[in-house]
């Protein structure tokens, strides 16, 4: 594999920031149409850039989430509809992602594989400064959307069956909503969903080294 010259890497980093900020920013902003606008205006940037890359596949995937994009109000949305908008650029953000893994710029690049290290650390780090109430419960959904979209292009139908299953339970508890109840079921939940992805990364080789051995650190175990 030749070395990138310092051009070439000047203008990857500007892609891997640009999908950052995209896997980033719900998780990051008050949900809202204005916020929603802005986010799918980010994707449709950096869809631009990376539609020369698209497989026949994905260029069939994203003229059908333009389609439902183009489906919503123009003007003013109910609830459900802003909520709809955003599950469908998870959806255009998971393209996108798609596109990266597909040129191996994800997992089989230095730099990619780093984004991926820094957006987990955040979500798995997010315990420790924020208090779960209903506003933060929303806020590490959003992240851990914005991850998956990110990685699922990775996921075998092992993953995404639990992925589902997640889902599914996360809709039934959204009944509770807005009780205590709600809040800790939710963070069970999402903890769930964090145990997924990290299972993925660890079946990726990017967590624990496949040679390190714990039972030379607890004494027994694995031989």
């Amino acid at each position: 594999m030749k070395e990138m010259n310092d051009d070439e890497q000047k203008g990857l980093k500007i892609l891997y920031d640009m999908l950052v900020q995209g896997a980033e920013f719900p998780g990051t902003n008050e949900g809202s149409l204005r916020s929603l606008n802005m986010w799918i205006g980010h994707l449709e940037t950096l869809n631009s850039v990376m539609l020369q890359f698209y497989t026949p596949e994905l260029i069939q995937k994203y003229q059908e989430v333009r389609r439902k994009m183009e489906s919503l109000s123009k003007g003013e949305m109910e609830e459900g509809e802003m909520l709809q908008g955003y599950e469908f650029g998870f959806q255009f953000l998971g393209i996108i992602s798609s596109s990266f893994a597909n040129e191996k710029l994800l997992l089989g690049n230095p730099m990619g594989m780093k984004i991926i290290y820094d957006l987990f650390v955040k979500i798995s780090n997010f315990s420790i400064s924020n208090a779960f109430n209903l506003s933060t419960v929303l806020q590490l959904f959003n992240r851990l959307r914005g991850l998956h979209a990110v990685m699922e292009s990775y996921m075998g139908e092992m993953h995404l069956r639990e992925y589902r299953i997640i889902v599914r339970q996360l809709m039934e508890i959204s009944r509770l909503f807005p009780s205590e109840e709600y809040v800790l079921k939710s963070r069970d939940w999402l903890l769930n969903w964090i145990g997924l992805i990290a299972r993925l990364l660890q079946e990726k080789n990017m967590l624990v080294p496949e040679e390190l051995s714990f039972s030379d650190r607890i004494g027994g175990g694995r031989k």
